[in-house]
């Protein structure tokens, strides 16, 4: 945790069902000997206006999409190595072992069905639709199914006529391999898809009449938008600024930080709100920025502004809602009263605002974001104060003293309510983080795992405490269990940011380098003011993907890189000039070779008794030859064997 052959008949119906037929009939059947998992790129094609086709002439469509299928989609498929799983009427199923193979396959077949005569004949031309997607497959008696079926099927229904859609795993996969052109679409929810998807579209295909002056594609009118929409179902983009300390006492800013915080997380748990990560909020921290300038620069459509003053027990805040794109103040109301009713106020200014967005919630979700986590304000204060030394700790003051300030705090807010369950989670994380900088021993992970499991018990419907488990098992090596933790924690709050990018830290040791690197590029998404440990994340995953200069131009983009940021740049450029060097390019090899020495060495000093056999004992990689890569990186930059 970083947090802070054709196969069925053509008469089939074309749905998502014909895909894939989902987890039920997969447990089902999963007993069968011919049931294999695989990865593989997932082609799914449709023709635009079938059914009015088939009206008109319903022989004659048939046999022009045989004609296709036979004299033009069978060739394309010997050329590029793929295969056809089955056909639906309207639509086709194949498969690819390489996912470049897919989409070039489906570039030209978009290319040569523009001329082809069977397709052009006929009352009306006949155009596809092609969605592509990488993922793990299922596979059985020939037919293939899971999730990444049903996203490619999704991605096809995207496409615009004669077009290609496809997955931003599939576009990381193939971008260095293949002269294709693509457009960004960002990230769109999909129907019954859990998680939103990276989007990329095919370009190249286009005709020139398609394209603007300035050589860039226009578009059309049904284009989906690229932030969180496949249609009408926008979710409204909120952020809630830093709170102004009106108090005397500057010492109170935790407390008024804590409130921001709070209230972005009660938010962000209404599956209809796309909430701006509280990172991004307080990069603006201490400035009036102007609203319009936040729907410029972070794409909020409403802001909250707020805040705080505190005399003694007594409590006053004022809260505004602005539309951002009018400047107009939606709402405003002052709260005042004790301290001790903190929560009472919270909960009041939570569900003011929603209804003031006239957003369509359930009971479930009020009830969610109205949960009090304690009732004593004490020991929420010494929560905040525990939570505002890890960020420190995690941020530029990563030593012994400041880790120690956090677990003072957490220990003392569990001696005043010993089942307020957030501070068992994170001082469950303090005890991960002893361990990583080797300040204790293997006991501190059993410790950290009894920490964690009490804090979901205390509180199973607060996303933060799943995080909790989740991150202990995750540096535990228990790698599903842990995958479990962080969906559930998902699943409770799909908007954190930050527990997408730590999700994408996991799924890189665990081999899933695509998927990571999709969902930390998501995480960038959902929070424009990312902290620097999302470029370790991306780093790391470049570093897997063999892609070493991408790992070190995210990476040297880090203003204060931590020590394992020291060390993926070092592995990198060693990794660099054993290319150089394979290749004969001498000189080009020294260079790399003293600059992997030079990152080395900056990690050495402070890490002066380290070496591989000690961080072989820390990294929890499931796939043997990923470790392998890893140290051997190390190792060629010039860190000691043992």
């Amino acid at each position: 945790m970083s947090k802070v052959s054709f196969g069925a008949a053509p008469g089939e119906q074309a749905n998502v069902s014909n895909y894939s037929s989902g987890a039920a009939y997969t447990a089902s059947r999963k007993r069968s000997p011919l049931v294999t998992r695989r990865q593989a790129a997932i082609l799914v094609a449709d023709v635009v206006g079938y059914t009015k086709m088939m009206v008109g002439d319903e022989a004659g469509t048939h046999a022009r999409i045989r004609t296709v299928l036979n004299d033009l989609v069978a060739p394309a498929l010997e050329k590029f190595g793929g295969r056809m799983v089955k056909t639906m009427g309207d639509g086709m199923l194949l498969d690819f072992s390489e996912a470049v193979d897919a989409v070039e396959c489906a570039t030209e077949f978009q290319t040569d069905v523009q001329t082809f005569p069977a397709a052009q004949s006929g009352d009306e031309a006949m155009a596809f639709r092609i969605g592509v997607n990488l993922g793990d497959i299922i596979v059985e008696d020939g037919d293939i199914f899971g999730t990444p079926v049903n996203v490619a099927a999704r991605l096809e229904s995207l496409a615009d006529p004669g077009g290609v859609a496809i997955s931003g795993s599939t576009y990381w996969n193939i971008k260095d391999k293949t002269e294709i052109k693509f457009e960004e679409l960002g990230f769109l929810n999909l129907k019954n898809i859990p998680y939103p998807i990276e989007v990329y579209r095919v370009v190249s295909i286009f005709l020139d009449q398609d394209l603007d002056q300035a050589g860039q594609w226009r578009g059309s009118a049904a284009s989906p938008k690229k932030v969180w929409s496949e249609d009408s179902d926008h979710l409204p983009s909120i952020v809630v600024m830093p709170f102004e300390n009106l108090s005397q006492d500057a010492q109170q800013d935790y407390f008024c930080d804590g409130l921001t915080q709070d209230l972005t997380t009660d938010l962000s748990r209404f599956s209809n709100l796309a909430v701006v990560s509280s990172n991004s909020a307080f990069s603006y921290k201490g400035k009036r920025v102007p609203v319009d300038r936040l729907r410029e620069e972070i794409g909020a459509e409403y802001v909250v502004t707020g805040a705080v003053q505190r005399a003694g027990d007594q409590l006053r805040i004022n809260v505004q809602l602005h539309e951002s794109k009018t400047a107009r103040q939606v709402w405003a109301e002052r709260f005042h009263g004790d301290v001790a009713d903190l929560f009472a106020l919270q909960d009041e200014v939570v569900r003011k605002i929603v209804a003031s967005l006239a957003s369509k919630l359930t009971i479930v979700e009020l009830d969610r974001a109205a949960h009090k986590e304690t009732e004593n304000i004490n020991s929420y204060e010494a929560f905040l104060k525990g939570l505002h030394f890890m960020n420190s700790f995690l941020g530029v003051e990563e030593n012994k003293e400041t880790l120690e300030q956090c677990r003072f705090w957490l220990e003392r807010a569990i001696e005043l309510d010993e089942d307020y369950a957030r501070p068992w989670g994170w001082l469950a994380y303090f005890h991960v983080q002893s361990w990583l900088h080797d300040w204790s021993d293997d006991t501190a992970l059993e410790t950290a795992l009894s920490m964690a499991r009490k804090a979901v018990t205390l509180d199973p419907a607060d996303h933060d405490t799943h995080w909790a488990l989740g991150s202990v098992l995750f540096n535990s090596g228990n790698f599903d269990q842990a995958r479990s933790a962080y969906e559930k924690a998902l699943e409770l709050n799909i908007n954190d940011a930050d527990l997408h990018a730590e999700m994408a830290e996991m799924l890189s040791y665990t081999g899933d380098h695509l998927e990571a690197l999709s969902r930390v590029k998501f995480a960038m998404h959902l929070n424009p003011h990312f902290p620097e440990w999302y470029r370790w994340v991306l780093g790391w995953c470049f570093y897997f993907m063999r892609d070493y200069d991408a790992s070190i131009m995210e990476l040297s983009k880090i203003h204060n890189p931590s020590n394992e940021v020291l060390l993926i740049i070092a592995a990198s450029h060693a990794q660099i000039s054993e290319q150089h060097r394979e290749a004969a390019r001498s000189e080009e090899a020294r260079l790399s070779t003293d600059r992997a020495e030079e990152y080395m060495s900056r990690f050495m000093d402070l890490r002066p008794d380290w070496s591989v056999a000690k961080q072989k004992n820390l990294t929890r990689v499931r796939d043997v030859e990923d470790l392998k890569h890893w140290l051997d990186g190390l190792e060629l930059a010039g860190m000691p064997a043992s």
